[in-house]
């Protein structure tokens, strides 16, 4: 093996348990051959994995000589590594070459290029020449030398009481795979006291046992070598079926495989990429992928490749051979031998539908996926950036908050889908009376936010809110039916207004709402009249404050449904305020106000620690609650300190991790990525749930929720609203279904409330639901009870 494989060889050693392998001796070498494999698997052995043979001169000359005639081939008398460090023992080696199945091997070229290994057998001559000679020998005595001659220093065996000055020797030689062995025999005493008794007849015995030990050492020598060409034999089946796998993964792999040449031609494929080209997969061979390819960017990469860099791209287009269109995800890899290139690698995968559904889920994260308009996201985005260039220019900018008046008349009376249908054309309308700078989107339900950046005077302003109310009010026919519906606008300007979005926006509504009061299809500009609504805003505050410590808060619980099954699998905690003057306060009055004021944090612990507390009740009164699901706040989860809150709340009533699940908005999760990742990792060691909250409304990059350890996502109920009747909102619910599924997660539905939503879902493989179907959130004890009753299966599944 050459360099560059010497690490694939340790890990693989590592990866089979062998933790003690390391290549040694260590250097810059032109070759090696490690060590990688012993029999049977003593300590001993296992020692000598690693050593590289060939970095000893006379193990290599030996190593050579196999590897060109292709016959085993034996070293002189050694030491072996092994027992370097005990008590020496005179020893040699055989080496048995393996070469690759199919591989020419008639010359000796043909045979070092072909060579794949050495099978060696290490020999102590000691033990193996005992182990021929009988214990009941007594008569002649044996030596054994490396070389033609009989010299001590090559000595590598030696009787015990080997006879000094004997009356009779022999000594002969052994020709045995290029070597020569010299053998000695030397009469015992005892032989030679029972010599003169029966001289004749123990001359003839002597000459016999001598031949019959010889051919013992022979015999014993040549069994080595059968071994070694079985294990050659086993090794070179090991090899063939390693080919037959490596042939199989190459035609079945699930993605294309190119191997390329330097000049960027196909030196062949498999039936993957021919399906990807669109063409039978032997007519891609000799395609030239840096000149012919439509993409130009394969060029550069190829290229680069081919100079020892991986490269990954993403392209449309792989080739100009057949007629196939798509995404694909590209990788080169570089393969050398002996720091030459051999080829070029390319791994193609079809990531069609993986960008077809991330181009879907940012869609959706910036666009209303009824009117096609800008979303809340991208609104603010380019109202920031409209503010940012008019602080540059010293210029203006007009917000324009609109509302359809009596909207909900005409959704209650005629259903949702002449609703849609109303705020499609409205849609459009606004499009075609604004300039193409301008922005208009949709916040939600009926109510449209119109950016003019630059928008010059308030007369200016005026004059487009005008035309803005004519052309919404022209009469509209849907459906054989003739409608007329009118705005009402709010405006307010930059910088005489607020001096962000969020504070113009909120003005803009404020005027709009003046607007509705003073007849309805008017518009109003913001005037410091309208404060009082901000009085009002900051006693809300204040009794938001006292609220909390005067315990005015309390804990409903919504049931989470299993769709298949009908069970209940959780409870989510959702807050309300019960204020001794104003009754109860909806969330949706005291929680934005929360959030604007920092006291979000505040109230969002104290819902933590109740619902942990209330759970462990539940537990141990014996109720079968899985877990308690709570909503954490954006500010709430940027705090670092997070985990520490939700152990110390856990730990404090004695509730299990995984008894907890936390709810999180996309909003919250991607401010900042990096630190959400952190904070989900810490929570979800601790073993609690985490669940995306209202789903589809924020920004859902699939590169992002891949990255994120989550295990739900909750489909926010406003797409819920309208299905199965709603086909946009249909295949929106399904898109977000089958792409939670596609990244393992569970999907749970917000808002059900109705019998042909549930079919829908359930029919559409979502996981679980919750709305007024099911039950409304209600308190503690009522949720006792109804954990307590048993749902009634023909009430949920049919």
């Amino acid at each position: 093996m050459n360099e560059e494989e010497l690490t694939p060889a340790a890990e693989a050693a590592w990866a089979d348990g062998i933790n003690e392998f390391t290549i040694r001796p260590q250097g810059k070498r032109d070759a090696y051959m490690v060590n990688v494999y012993s029999a049977p698997p003593t300590p001993l052995n296992r020692a000598a994995l690693g050593y590289d043979m060939l970095s000893e001169p006379v193990r290599r000359a030996v190593i050579l000589t196999a590897a060109a005639t292709g016959e085993p081939a034996i070293t002189p008398r050694l030491t072996l590594k092994i027992d370097e460090h005990r008590a020496p023992q005179p020893a040699f080696i055989m080496y048995y070459p393996v070469y690759r199945p199919g591989a020419p091997t008639q010359t000796e070229q043909e045979r070092r290029d072909a060579l794949y290994g050495m099978v060696l057998a290490p020999l102590r001559t000691y033990p193996l020449i005992e182990g021929v000679l009988s214990h009941n020998v007594h008569d002649v005595a044996l030596s054994m030398y490396d070389g033609p001659s009989a010299v001590d220093e090559q000595e590598m065996y030696r009787s015990p009481a080997f006879p000094e000055a004997p009356r009779l020797t022999e000594t002969r030689p052994i020709a045995f795979y290029g070597r020569t062995l010299t053998v000695a025999y030397r009469s015992t005493p005892q032989f030679e006291r029972s010599i003169d008794s029966d001289k004749p007849l123990m001359v003839l015995a002597a000459g016999g046992m001598i031949s019959l030990l010889l051919f013992g050492v022979v015999l014993s020598l040549s069994s080595t070598r059968a071994r070694a060409m079985q294990l050659a034999s086993e090794m070179t089946m090991s090899l063939r079926r390693r080919e037959a796998e490596l042939h199989h993964f190459f035609t079945q792999a699930p993605v294309g495989i190119l191997i390329l040449d330097a000049d960027g031609r196909v030196i062949d494929c498999n039936p993957m990429i021919g399906r990807f080209m669109g063409v039978p997969a032997d007519e891609v061979i000799g395609f030239n992928m840096i000149t012919d390819a439509r993409d130009q960017s394969l060029a550069p990469a190829i290229r680069r490749a081919a100079t020892g860099d991986p490269v990954e791209i993403e392209t449309q287009y792989i080739s100009t051979l057949g007629n196939r269109v798509g995404f694909y995800h590209v990788h080169f890899q570089p393969v050398y031998r002996n720091d030459a290139l051999m080829f070029v690698l390319a791994f193609v995968d079809d990531v069609t539908e993986r960008k077809a559904a991330e181009q879907r889920v940012h869609y959706l994260a910036h666009y209303d996926a009824l009117t096609g308009l800008p979303n809340r996201t991208l609104l603010q985005d380019r109202l920031a950036h409209a503010i940012t260039a008019a602080k540059r220019s010293n210029g203006t900018v007009a917000v324009l908050f609109l509302d359809l008046d009596h909207f909900k008349v005409i959704n209650d009376s005629l259903g949702h889908t002449i609703g849609d249908e109303v705020l499609k054309d409205v849609a459009v309308r606004l499009q075609q009376a604004l300039r193409e700078v301008d922005t208009v989107g949709r916040l939600g339900g009926d109510e449209f936010i119109i950016v003019l950046p630059d928008a010059g005077s308030a007369a200016d302003v005026a004059r487009v809110a005008a035309r803005i109310l004519d052309c919404v009010c022209e009469p509209m026919r849907i459906k054989d039916r003739d409608f007329t519906i009118s705005p009402s606008v709010g405006i307010s300007l930059f910088p005489a207004d607020g001096e962000d979005g969020e504070r113009l926006i909120k003005n803009a509504d404020a005027a709009m709402y003046q607007a509705k009061a003073a007849g309805r299809h008017a518009f109003r500009f913001f005037t410091t009249s309208m404060d009082a609504q901000l009085n009002e805003r900051l006693n809300l505050e204040a009794n938001i404050r006292r609220a909390l410590d005067l315990g005015e808060f309390r804990l409903h619980y919504q049931p989470q449904i299993e769709l298949g099954s009908g069970r209940v699998t959780g409870l989510e905690a959702l807050i309300r305020w019960a204020h001794p003057d104003l009754g109860m306060v909806p969330p949706g009055r005291f929680i934005p106000v929360a959030e604007e004021s920092g006291q979000i944090s505040a109230i969002s612990l104290w819902v933590l620690d109740e619902a942990c507390r209330q759970a462990k009740l539940w537990q141990a009164e014996g109720l079968p609650l899985q877990r308690v699901a709570v909503n954490i706040s954006a500010l709430q989860f940027r705090s670092a300190d997070l985990p520490g809150q939700v152990s110390a709340a856990l730990t404090r009533h004695g509730l299990p991790p995984w008894c907890l699940e936390l709810e999180v908005t996309e909003g919250a999760l991607i401010r900042n990525v990096d630190m959400a990742i952190l904070i989900l990792k810490s929570l979800k060691e601790m073993g609690v749930k985490v669940s995306i909250d209202d789903f589809g409304t924020g920004y859902s990059s699939l590169s992002y929720l891949q990255r994120f350890p989550v295990d739900t996502l909750k489909i926010d109920r406003s797409f819920v609203n309208d299905v199965p009747n709603d086909q946009n909102d249909a295949a929106i619910v399904k898109a977000i279904i089958g792409l939670g599924s596609s990244l393992g997660l569970q999907v749970i539905a917000e808002g059900v409330e109705t019998e042909q939503q549930l079919n829908f879902l359930r029919e559409s493989g979502c996981h679980g639901g919750q709305g007024y179907l099911f039950s409304p959130p209600i308190p503690p004890d009522d949720a006792s009870r109804f954990l307590l009753r048993k749902v009634e299966r023909t009430a949920l599944v049919h």
